[in-house]
C-alpha cells in the first residue's frame, strides 16, 4: 500500500531496546537528565541551515519538549535513521555537527524503560510529509505483546509546520536537575538561540568582545572547574 497515507504499527524487540539502554546509553550517558542536552544538541545541528536558528525547550514536571526549526523528516528517514541506533545523517560532518551520531534521540528511551506509563513522541514535517511518531509500552489486548515496546506512525496533514519536535512524558523526569544540566552545557553555545520555557538560556552577548586576560581567565577558571 501506500505508505505515505497509511498508520504503521509495531512491536520492538524489548530484549534489544533494554540491552541498548543498559549497555549503551547508560555507559555514555551517566547524568540521568542527560537525554534533554542530548535531544537540544540534536536540535541545534538540524537547525543550522536555518539563518537565524533557534531551538525551543519547554520543561514541567511529567516531562519536556525539544522543537527545531530543521527539514523535519520524511517516511523514509524516520525508519531508516531515526529508529534504527547508531544510524545518523551527520557522519563525514563532524566538524559542523555536534550531537552524538545515532545515540542522542535513543538516550531518551531511558525514560521509556524506567517508566511502565513512558511515552515519546516525534512530531515531524519537511514541508511535504509530515508524521507523528509513538513509542510507548504496549498495553493492549494481544498478551504475548504486554509491556513491550512498540511504535506507532501516523502520517498528518501537509500543512504540518516544518521541523521536528521531540516530546518526552515520564514521571522520572526531574525539571531542576535539567534545568541545571542545560545550563552547565549549553549557556555558552553560540550555535543558536536556546530557549527553555521561553527565557534565552545561551545569552552571550557579555562574552562578545571579551579580549586577552578576560578571556584567558575565564578560560582558566572554567578548566579548573572542572578539573577539580
Amino acid at each position: 500500500g501506500n505508505l505515505k497515507q497509511a498508520d504503521i504499527t509495531g512491536v520492538l524487540n524489548y530484549d534489544f531496546w533494554e540491552k541498548l539502554v543498559e549497555d549503551d546509553i547508560a555507559f555514555q550517558f551517566a547524568e540521568k537528565s542527560r537525554p534533554v542536552v542530548e535531544l537540544a544538541v540534536n536540535a541545534i545541528d538540524a537547525s543550522l541551515d536555518n539563518p537565524n536558528p533557534e531551538v525551543h525547550l519547554f520543561l514541567e514536571a511529567g516531562g519536556f519538549s525539544v522543537q527545531d526549526q530543521g527539514g523535519g523528516m520524511d517516511l523514509d528517514t524516520i525508519l531508516r535513521r531515526l529508529l534504527i541506533p547508531k544510524s545518523s545523517g551527520k557522519r563525514g560532518f563532524e566538524e559542523k555537527y555536534a550531537g552524538r551520531f545515532g545515540v542522542g534521540f535513543f538516550s531518551s528511551l531511558r525514560y521509556l524503560l524506567q517508566d511502565n506509563y513512558g511515552r515519546i513522541e516525534v512530531v515531524t514535517s519537511n514541508g511535504s510529509d509530515a508524521y507523528r511518531v509513538v513509542l510507548s509500552r504496549y498495553y493492549g489486548t494481544e498478551p504475548q505483546y504486554q509491556g513491550k515496546l512498540q511504535v506507532y506512525i501516523k502520517p498528518l496533514p501537509q500543512n504540518t509546520a516544518k521541523g521536528t519536535m521531540v516530546t518526552v512524558r515520564s514521571r522520572n523526569f526531574d525539571v531542576a536537575d535539567a534545568q541545571r544540566l542545560l545550563s552547565d552545557n549549553l549557556r555558552f553555545n553560540q550555535r543558536a538561540k536556546i530557549f527553555v520555557n521561553g527565557s534565552l538560556l545561551n545569552d552571550t552577548s557579555q562574552l562578545i568582545g571579551f579580549k586577552g586576560n578576560q578571556t584567558q581567565s575565564f578560560l582558566f577558571h572554567t578548566y579548573c572547574k572542572h578539573s577539580v
